[in-house]
């Protein structure tokens, strides 16, 4: 080996000496610590996130962004806050007809408080009802394929599955 090979070998070797950080292993305990605030992080809304998820939403009204209301939209259905997305949702299902907008306006109708525990339809009255299956409805008719699997748990046979201008409102 030449004596330039030997240089590049101990530069090499110093290199990683240096670079590599002497970090002590951490214990399970230290990692689930770690792990559990994480989660707190992701699954607790804050301002900054608050404040991406506004400006997501004000992009998909102003402009028809649906996939800027998608991702927003997630945020708030994770976090349990759907009537601070009812708004919203209905602007997009209304004014630029998105199948995902719609089955959220279905979503949020008919899960008022998921937070109480209640079960969807349980305790409607039967013209909020009627909205909640005519977004339903319209949902299946743009698409949605969430919007087909509820519907096909109501109707088994999806031939009796109505037409959302038959919801009488």
């Amino acid at each position: 080996m030449s004596k330039s090979s030997h240089h590049i070998g101990l530069v090499a070797v110093l290199s990683l000496a240096i670079g590599c950080e002497n970090r002590p292993i951490p214990k399970p305990a230290e990692t689930n610590a770690a792990l559990d605030s994480t989660q707190a992080f992701v699954t607790q809304p804050n301002s900054r996130n608050d404040q991406l998820s506004k400006a997501l939403l004000d992009s998909a009204l102003r402009y028809g962004d649906t996939r800027a209301y998608s991702r927003a939209a997630s945020s708030y259905l994770m976090d349990q806050r759907g009537e601070e997305l009812l708004y919203y949702a209905l602007v997009l299902a209304n004014r630029y007809n998105d199948p995902t907008a719609c089955l959220h306006v279905h979503t949020i109708l008919s899960n008022p408080n998921t937070r109480s525990g209640s079960t969807r339809f349980s305790n409607m009255d039967d013209r909020s009802n009627r909205l909640a299956m005519h977004y339903l409805l319209l949902a299946y008719e743009l698409g949605s394929s969430g919007a087909a699997y509820e519907l096909l748990e109501i109707y088994p046979d999806s031939a009796s599955i109505p037409n959302s201008s038959s919801i009488v409102l």
